[in-house]
């Protein structure tokens, strides 16, 4: 397989695992603090990636990482889990669904890619972004007159997807000297002495390991290994703006996770926007390939 082909398969495999960590936050939330959950899967993930990831891992290159790159991974580990993830789960659990939703199908993945890395402006690109985000809507969104107006947790959700977003793209500022792998380990060892302090210093306390809870949390910590690792491959390879209608398959592999594991059937509107994100995410690499 060609390597921008593995790029997409990257981002579209990225996207399936978001649909699916959002089941274990809601798991986990019963038994710990937000921040306990996410420093627990992050040990696992680093624990894993070590393991899984030895033959390819070379810390001895890290002598000759500059200041920079050593910034621009804590930015990315503090963009990422400290924000972006903490944030999610926060707006979750003190605001609607339906407004956490809508909030997270704006498409700023897309907006980076323009402000940040000039990626060419055309008005197909725009159809597509917007149609991607339309179908979200009608996936994510069961009762329109059920979005309330802006709140904290509105909020959170906002600001969530604004960092969430930029921790993934700036992936293409790093230089060549760390592969993937060694960058996915760095940022999480990084965003576990982070979001393990601030755990503390909020007040947290040390977790009581529940034992029903640990095979949550090691499926979880797989699961975080997967993301951040092909996250780091596929934006290196893939355009952010195509990534971004690609990412907007998260709502459509959950629509597709609830029915076969929860035989919860879609609704009309819910077939029809994961019919229009899947055909706005198959144009948009047409699009790309042509631009090439």
């Amino acid at each position: 397989m060609k390597t921008d082909k593995k790029g997409l398969l990257a981002i579209i495999i990225v996207a399936f695992c978001f649909a699916v960590m959002g089941l274990f936050a809601r798991f986990l939330n019963n038994s710990y603090e937000i921040f306990q959950q996410i420093y627990l899967r992050l040990f696992v993930a680093i624990f894993l990636g070590l393991i899984i990831f030895k033959k390819d891992l070379n810390f001895k290159k890290l002598k000759k990482i500059s200041l920079n790159e050593w910034l621009l991974l804590m930015a990315r580990a503090v963009l990422i889990y400290l924000i972006g993830v903490a944030l999610f789960v926060k707006a979750v659990n003190i605001t609607k669904i339906a407004n956490v939703s809508f909030i997270g199908a704006l498409p700023l993945t897309a907006l980076w890619g323009f402000l940040l890395f000039k990626e060419k402006f055309t008005f197909k690109k725009v159809f597509l972004i917007t149609a991607a985000f339309l179908g979200v809507i009608l996936l994510t969104v069961k009762d329109f007159s059920n979005l309330s107006i802006i709140g904290l947790g509105e909020i959170y959700a906002l600001i969530h997807v604004v960092f969430f977003s930029l921790g993934h793209v700036t992936r293409k500022l790093h230089s060549n000297i760390l592969n993937d792998k060694e960058l996915s380990i760095i940022i999480f060892i990084f965003a576990f002495i982070f979001i393990f302090i601030t755990s503390l210093i909020i007040g947290e306390g040390l977790p009581v390991i529940v034992p029903s809870s640990l095979p949550v949390i090691f499926i979880a910590g797989f699961f975080n290994l997967i993301i951040i690792y092909l996250s780091n491959y596929g934006f290196k390879r893939v355009h952010v703006v195509l990534a971004s209608n690609l990412i907007s398959l998260e709502s459509f592999f959950a629509l597709v996770i609830g029915f076969v594991f929860f035989l919860e059937i879609p609704i009309l509107t819910e077939i029809i926007g994961g019919l229009i994100v899947v055909i706005s995410a198959y144009f948009m690499s047409l699009v790309d390939k042509k631009e090439k």
